[in-house]
C-alpha cells in the first residue's frame, strides 16, 4: 500500500469522529456537537460574515444536517488529505535525513544542460526531469518497435533478454561507485530510464531504487 493510501486509512478513522455528531441534527445542534468533538465550549457563537448582523444560523435556520453536513465533512477530509500528502512528501524527500528531492532537482538541472546527449548511433538521452525523489531520463532509440523485433529474431535473442541487458546497464550506470547518482540512490532517491522508439512510443521504463537490489522494469 502506498504512503498516501495507508495514511488516509488512518486519517479516515479520525474523520469519522467528526462526522458522527452531525447525524440527524439541526444546524445549531450539529455546530454545538462539532465544537464539543473539537474540545471547544458548547456556548453558542454567531458565525458572522462581513455584515455583523448576518450569520449562517440566520441564513439557514434549523435545517437538518443532511446537505450541509457534506460541507463539514468535505472540509475536514480535504484538510486531512493535505496533511497526509505533506507528510508523505516529507517521507519521500527525507527518508534518511538528507533532502533527496533537492538532490534530484540539482541532478536534473545539471544533466539538462548537457542534453541531448548521443550515447551511440542508436541511443541518445533527450530530456530529464525531477519529480519528488525521482530523476527521470528519456532515452530515444533510433529505430521502430518493428525494427527491434526483426533484429532480435535475426540475432536469436528474446525480448526478455534484451530487457535484462537494459536493466543491468541502467543499474551499473547509476550505481557506479563514488558518483552523485550512487549517493543519491543510497539515501532514498530513484533514477528512472524511459526508453522510447523514434516515433515517441514507450518501449520500457526502468526504475533503479537501490544499488543492492535488482532494478525493475514495466
Amino acid at each position: 500500500m502506498s504512503c498516501i493510501a495507508s495514511a488516509l486509512a488512518m486519517q479516515l478513522g479520525e474523520a469519522s469522529r467528526w462526522e458522527a455528531p452531525l447525524r440527524g441534527r439541526t444546524m445549531r445542534g450539529a455546530v454545538r456537537a462539532m465544537r464539543h468533538a473539537a474540545g471547544l465550549s458548547d456556548r453558542p457563537e454567531r458565525l458572522t460574515m462581513r455584515n455583523p448582523t448576518y450569520s449562517i444560523s440566520d441564513r439557514f435556520p434549523m435545517r437538518t444536517a443532511g446537505s450541509w453536513k457534506f460541507v463539514f465533512v468535505t472540509v475536514i477530509f480535504t484538510s486531512l488529505l493535505s496533511v497526509v500528502i505533506d507528510a508523505c512528501a516529507q517521507t519521500l524527500c527525507q527518508p534518511k535525513s538528507v533532502d533527496v528531492c533537492e538532490i534530484a532537482r540539482r541532478i536534473s538541472d545539471e544533466t539538462a544542460s548537457t542534453l541531448p546527449m548521443q550515447l551511440n548511433s542508436n541511443l541518445s538521452i533527450q530530456t530529464v526531469f525531477a519529480e519528488q525523489n525521482t530523476v527521470s531520463l528519456v532515452a530515444r532509440l533510433n529505430y521502430t518497435h518493428a525494427h527491434l523485433d526483426q533484429t532480435l529474431v535475426a540475432a536469436g535473442v528474446s525480448n526478455d533478454k534484451m530487457l535484462k541487458v537494459l536493466i543491468k546497464t541502467a543499474k551499473n550506470g547509476v550505481c557506479t561507485r563514488s558518483t552523485k547518482t550512487e549517493y543519491f540512490v543510497e539515501r532514498g532517491g530513484q533514477v528512472r530510464y524511459i526508453y522510447q522508439f523514434q516515433d515517441g512510443t514507450t518501449y520500457t521504463s526502468i526504475l533503479v531504487s537501490s544499488c543492492t537490489e535488482a532494478a525493475t522494469s514495466n
